[in-house]
Order: structure tokens, then C-alpha cells, then sequence
């Protein structure tokens, strides 16, 4: 819904969303000065005050959430369909669904036959802290498995 926000620069999406909240503040600050005078400035001030927490918490994850998950679910291969991403903070969590075909197989042994070919990617992101974890869920025809990957997993 909000990945085509993806692409501008944080201080437009901060000043759209503090835009949004000050004219709210200043509809519900009409409301309340007709009882209390004071009332618009001190809620409009409120409503501006709260916003970058609010674009900072809900808008910005959301952004990268839907641009995240914007392609998608797409084919990777014969037996695998990436379904959804999920990013909250600095962990990124992988959604598949592998075909009916395959067995439940255990999250451990999963990680040995995957993690030598996804750490070229995730090391550097790990190392530098951008990321701290990558979880990895697959959906079996007979249950799930999952796996964590950390940095200390791609030395």
C-alpha cells in the first residue's frame, strides 16, 4: 500500500505525515477550544509532537514492508515460492512455501544446505549492523521449519 513512498527521501515522508497529523491536531483543536480555549494550540503542538515518532515506528517499517513484499509471491525455483518478507527493526523473517512433494525437514538441516550460499549475501549486513538476524520459514506440506541466521554464522 505504501511502497511507492520507497523511493522518496525521508524528510518528505516525515514532512507528509507531520503535514497529516497537524491538520488533524488543528480539526481536533477547533473541536476542543470551543470548551477550552487553549486547547488548539496545545493539541496541534501535540498531534506535530508525535508525528515523527509515528513515521518513525509505524509509517517508515511499513514503507519497507511494502516495497519488501511488492513482487511478490514469486517462483524462485521448481519446488519454492518466496510468499512474503517481513522487516521489524533489523530482522528480516522469509515466508516460503516449498512444493507438496517434498518431506518436513528439519530447520538445522535446512540452514547447513542454505546458509554457505545466502551468508555472501547477509555477512556484510551483518557484520556492519544493518541487520542483526535473518529468519528463514518454510511451509511443508506437513508442517513448517525455520531457521535463524546471525552473524556468527557467516564467518
Amino acid at each position: 500500500m505504501l511502497a511507492f513512498m520507497g523511493t522518496w527521501p525521508a524528510p518528505v515522508v516525515y514532512g507528509l505525515v507531520g503535514g497529516i497529523f497537524g491538520a488533524i491536531g488543528a480539526a481536533v483543536g477547533h473541536l476542543a477550544a470551543k470548551r477550552f480555549p487553549n486547547a488548539r494550540t496545545i493539541i496541534v503542538v501535540l498531534f506535530l509532537a508525535s508525528s515523527s515518532q509515528v513515521t518513525k515506528l509505524i509509517v517508515i517499517p511499513r514503507i519497507q514492508n511494502d516495497e519488501a513484499n511488492a513482487n511478490l509471491p514469486q517462483k524462485i525455483d521448481a519446488i519454492t515460492t518466496l510468499e512474503r518478507i517481513s522487516v521489524e527493526g533489523k530482522t528480516v523473517r522469509y515466508f516460503y512455501r516449498l512444493s507438496d512433494s517434498l518431506p518436513l525437514t528439519d530447520g538445522a538441516v535446512m540452514k547447513s544446505g542454505i546458509a554457505p550460499s545466502v551468508c555472501s549475501f547477509w555477512k556484510p549486513k551483518l557484520d556492519s549492523g544493518e541487520a542483526e538476524l535473518a529468519v528463514y520459514n518454510y511451509a511443508f506440506k506437513d508442517g513448517q521449519s525455520s531457521f535463524d541466521l546471525k552473524a556468527s554464522d557467516c564467518r
